[in-house]
């Protein structure tokens, strides 16, 4: 139950890192945190995990690293930035979350690869049941190809649902996909 307070100058030369936390005290103060770690030279892997809040990617901010995965136990992921995970080979995206995951119309997702022989990969999951599951606005824009112009892979995981109470699953708790996919 401490508190952490980074402060001053980091250099990492290509390092990654991974920051488990229970929460995140000022909305300013996470978005700023993915400026430093870019500024640093984070750029293998970032890997920040809540266990009691929602993570939300303001408009404006971006995550960069080869590979990004940001996760929430309790809490949903909001992503109205950009994160950037383009590189080499093996370029990921995970957005996992114990509530919903949106998109905004704001929001931009790429994972393009520039020499493995196939593109990137984003996951999207939640085991949300009471909210909207995942929702991918109209205006957002997922980029999973690579330079060859073979295909990445985009995939969605969300619980099953009985919307009409008679004991059968009947539709799967995602509520809007009307983004675009490229690759």
């Amino acid at each position: 139950n401490g508190n952490a307070f980074l402060q001053g100058d980091y250099q990492a030369q290509g390092g990654s890192v991974d920051i488990k936390v229970a929460g995140f005290q000022a909305q300013s103060d996470f978005d700023n945190l993915f400026g430093k770690l870019t500024a640093a030279g984070v750029t293998k892997s970032i890997d920040y995990r809540s266990s009691q809040q929602g993570i939300t990617v303001a408009a404006g901010t971006s995550v960069i690293a080869e590979h990004v995965k940001l996760s929430t136990d309790n809490g949903a992921i909001t992503l109205a930035g950009t994160i950037k995970a383009d590189a080499n080979k093996d370029s990921r995206i995970e957005l996992i979350a114990g509530d919903e995951v949106v998109l905004t119309d704001t929001a931009k997702l790429s994972a393009k690869t520039k020499t493995d022989k196939q593109g990137g990969k984003v996951l999207l999951s939640t085991t949300d049941t009471v909210h909207r599951g995942i929702k991918i606005a109209a205006g957002s824009d997922i980029s999973v190809g690579n330079q060859a112009g073979e295909n990445g892979e985009v995939v969605l995981t969300a619980p099953r649902l009985d919307t009409n109470n008679n004991g059968s699953d009947d539709s799967i708790n995602i509520t809007q996909v009307a983004g675009t996919v490229n690759g």
